[in-house]
């Protein structure tokens, strides 16, 4: 890749969006616009990366302080922030909206979140076991 060339780094933030490297992903981005401000694709892109990253912390900082209500509807904005997401992303997103749900109670929406990161990346060991821990919790 051409380190001055701004639309190959946009092409090289994609990819790496579309690999779940979303600390690179804005800093090439941010790059790209450094070199062409203008670049209206780049701009889209950098300030939903933005919006996901940033989202994607507080919904960590809600969780970590058990705010799981918070945490929950964090998860839930970040699924609608770009829906053309990659499936490994959004399939982390369902992921973790079912690790936050059942703090609440409401276990079938839990499982239901994580049956929807399975159907997007069915290799997702930790949405089988959130899935798991649900039914065993319903006892199904």
């Amino acid at each position: 890749m051409e380190p001055t060339n701004a639309d190959a780094l946009y092409v090289s933030a994609l990819c790496l969006h579309y690999e779940d490297g979303l600390e690179k992903v804005v800093q090439c981005f941010m790059q790209s616009l450094r070199m062409i401000p203008g670049h209206e694709k780049a701009c889209v892109a950098c300030r939903d990366a933005k919006a996901l990253k940033q989202n994607k912390e507080d919904g960590n900082k809600a969780l970590k302080e058990e705010n799981y209500k918070l945490a929950y509807e964090l998860s839930t904005e970040v699924l609608g922030i770009n829906p053309n997401n990659n499936i490994k992303t959004n399939a982390k997103l369902c992921c973790n909206q079912g690790r936050v749900t059942p703090k609440p109670r409401k276990l079938d929406d839990a499982m239901e979140d994580c049956t929807n990161a399975v159907k997007l990346n069915d290799t997702s060991s930790k949405a089988y076991l959130r899935r798991t821990q649900g039914y065993t919790d319903t006892e199904q």
